[in-house]
């Protein structure tokens, strides 16, 4: 059989034949399930995803632990060059920018804690908005960041001596 005989791309069990239905009974159970497996491995689809979606994947993956610690050190790096070495002020937004992925990781975390009925309500609203602080901290820092980057190189800008 050629690859291209059957283009029928409808899922089907691992053990089916090409013009099979699919449908598999659970013997051990009472009712029938019907089991699929693709026959293609998933491809995600590059054009669905953005640099949130995949920013958002990334927090949601990590431990709180290393969220909060991600926070801390982002917000101290940030304020120490800011204090420290004014000229690397671009350096000092790249932090905050990170700083603000980790705040929207925490609040994301606690949001999909609370219950339904508290999501509704004054603590949910907080964490939707410090969400949206945190997004805004994260754009702004990686705008900032281009931006003094490129005046960087093109000598516009650097540290002092």
């Amino acid at each position: 059989m050629d690859i291209h005989d059957n283009d029928d791309r409808t899922p089907r069990p691992a053990h089916a034949s090409p013009g099979s239905s699919g449908a598999v009974a659970d013997p051990a159970s009472d009712s029938s399930r019907s089991v699929f497996v693709d026959d293609e491995p998933a491809v995600r689809n590059a054009a669905d995803e953005t640099i949130f979606s995949v920013l958002a994947a990334r927090a949601r993956s990590r431990p709180l632990s290393h969220l909060w610690v991600t926070a801390v050190i982002g917000a101290v790096d940030a304020v120490a060059l800011a204090i420290a070495r004014p000229g690397l002020w671009w350096i000092a937004a790249a932090c905050a920018s990170v700083t603000g992925y980790a705040i929207w990781g925490i609040a994301d975390r606690a949001l999909d804690r609370l219950d339904p009925a508290a999501r509704t309500g004054s603590k949910g609203k907080a964490l939707r908005v410090m969400r949206v602080l945190a997004v805004g901290c994260g754009i702004l820092g990686a705008a900032a960041t281009v931006i003094g980057f490129l005046g960087a190189s093109v000598g516009k800008t650097g540290p002092p001596g």
